[in-house]
């Protein structure tokens, strides 16, 4: 009796064991069939992307003109680079001729700058002198010439006073000179030069003088009537 309860708890053992290495069998094995299962499916992504390309191209190949290639030889390539070299020689050349232009309408920029200073210079220096005039009495202008002056003081309170005509010169450098004719007696010479700036102070002191003598230059001229 004993034996066979031994005998009974043995194969109880075994079967408990078997049972237990078939368990981890089952797991083993399910792990396996996931990675498995999950490698397939990423190659077989990868297949379908590869296949998408691939199709990409087939249909890029039967919709392009392939004739064209066959016919592609060294002649031909040749001419096509002469083309292209030709091409960039009239480049050159033509890059050429606007730096030509361009340096011909910056000297003639230059040159229309310089004309637009001048008649500007010439437009202030007539604005200056008609103020000039408008703020002198006495003054009668004569002449205007590029480099030449030509006025008249008069004295209005004395009409038998002899008129006294300045002749106003510019030289090459800009100094201003000024000349009265023969009829009146020469103002004194620190008046008669002056710079160009100081036009306005050199007629007005001209004038002054002129005034203050009027009345000596009014005798004088009555002298040969006598």
């Amino acid at each position: 009796m004993e034996n066979s309860a031994n005998r009974l708890l043995d194969s109880v053992i075994r079967a408990s064991c078997l049972d237990q290495n078939h368990s981890e069998d089952g797991e083993i094995s399910t792990k396996v069939l996931v990675d498995y299962s999950m490698e397939r499916r990423r190659k077989q992504k990868m297949l379908c992307s590869q296949l998408q390309v691939l199709r990409f191209l087939l249909e890029f190949l039967e919709k392009a003109d392939t004739a064209s290639w066959e016919e592609t030889s060294p002649e031909i390539l040749k001419k096509e680079l002469q083309v292209l070299q030709d091409l960039v020689v009239k480049k050159g050349k033509c890059l050429d001729l606007c730096q030509t232009r361009i340096h011909d309408l910056e000297e003639e920029i230059r040159r229309l700058e310089e004309f637009v200073d001048t008649w500007i210079q010439a437009v202030l220096w007539d604005s200056t002198f008609c103020s000039l005039l408008r703020t002198l009495q006495g003054v009668c202008l004569v002449s205007v010439g590029e480099s030449e002056l030509i006025l008249d003081l008069v004295v209005d309170q004395m009409p038998e006073t002899p008129t006294m005509r300045l002749n106003m010169c510019w030289t090459s450098q800009g100094s201003l000179h000024v000349k009265t004719d023969e009829s009146v007696p020469v103002p004194p010479q620190e008046l008669l030069t002056d710079s160009e700036s100081y036009l306005l102070y050199v007629i007005l002191e001209v004038q002054c003088w002129y005034h203050s003598q009027a009345r000596v230059l009014r005798e004088l001229g009555a002298l040969p009537k006598r």
